[in-house]
């Protein structure tokens, strides 16, 4: 049963890998997957175990996942700043003492990770 689940776990991050070279990611979400291309991403937000993406014209999916996992998975123009958010670097308006500003939001720059 425990080895079933880690199989399919695997057989999963692979399709994502694959599927980041493609341009986009596969998001499980309210029951259906949702195919979401790296440029529609603004930021990423975790909380405990979910994460939020948020995407342009303020849609957002929130989906089971980790930050730790999405780091490896997404392309380099993502980036952790803090411990709860990874940003779309291309997305990035302007820095504000130590925050970054993407969209109406301001995001601060963790010290630590």
């Amino acid at each position: 049963m425990a080895v079933n689940k880690a199989v399919a776990q695997v057989k999963l991050l692979k399709a994502q890998i694959l599927n980041t070279k493609k341009g986009f990611i596969s998001l499980k979400a309210e029951h259906r997957i949702h195919k979401v291309h790296f440029d529609n991403i603004l930021y990423i937000e975790g909380l405990k175990e979910y994460v939020i993406f948020y995407l342009k014209k303020e849609n957002r999916i929130i989906t089971l996942e980790s930050l730790k996992k999405l780091e490896f998975v997404l392309p380099h123009n993502f980036m952790r700043i803090h411990r709860s958010h990874i940003i779309n670097k291309n997305e990035v308006k302007s820095l504000y003492g130590n925050m970054v500003e993407i969209g109406d939001k301001r995001i601060i720059i963790g010290n630590n990770l």
